[in-house]
């Protein structure tokens, strides 16, 4: 099921299993937001409130 490429270097280093690289992957998708997607939601919400006026 897995094998090796011999013309590049492996993409994944160490002895991870399957379960432990899909965490590292949707760990930031899964992850609370931070201040600065707050700060532009209200941006893009003022933006489009004044469109509507």
């Amino acid at each position: 099921m897995h094998g090796e490429s011999q013309f590049r270097k492996p993409l994944i280093l160490g002895d991870k299993s399957y379960h432990q690289i899909t965490e590292d992957i949707c760990r930031p998708i899964e992850g609370r937001a931070g201040k600065l997607y707050y700060v532009a939601f209200a941006l893009a919400f003022i933006s489009m409130l004044w469109g509507w006026a």
